[in-house]
């Protein structure tokens, strides 16, 4: 199964988005799933449903930065080609979408600061939220594919 589809399949049984990118590479991160869910249980519908920075966005970089991050906070080299390299996964998104602004990608559905039953119309009006998913997780895989990570 490859990420996208794993991280649709999340998004279909419940998770936010961000949720449902960062736990498609659960395997990996190597960190325990409930401790990955917890994280991540805030950055849905564009950070506690603020309509800000997408979720799959949020769960795409955090995944990211797990597996290419820096821990060393003056090495200012590190920092800044993390940085950029974050930047260009997130420049590919919005060059798909036209933003990743969850506002932005969520025209249609009701703009609301409260989390949704999870039923047919719900997954109707966020057609764009499975699209957005699928596509935050399948930019990473790329990545990944590209630039192996070092153990």
């Amino acid at each position: 199964m490859s990420k996208r589809e794993l991280a649709i399949e999340n998004f279909k049984s419940g998770y936010n988005c961000a949720q449902s990118v960062l736990l498609a590479y659960q395997k990996e991160i190597g960190l325990d799933k409930d401790l990955l869910l917890k994280m991540a249980s805030p950055f849905g519908a564009g950070i506690a449903a603020l309509r800000d920075v997408c979720g799959a966005v949020s769960g795409m970089v955090m995944a990211f930065g797990f597996l290419y991050g820096y821990n060393q906070p003056n090495d200012i080299k590190v920092k800044t080609a993390v940085y950029d390299k974050a930047r260009s996964l997130v420049e590919e998104f919005k060059n798909v979408f036209g933003s990743y602004v969850c506002k932005d990608l969520l025209v249609q559905a009701e703009q609301t600061i409260k989390p949704h039953e999870r039923d047919a119309n719900y997954y109707a009006k966020r057609k764009s939220c499975i699209d957005c998913v699928g596509l935050a997780a399948e930019i990473l895989e790329k990545y990944i594919n590209n630039n192996p990570i070092n153990e």
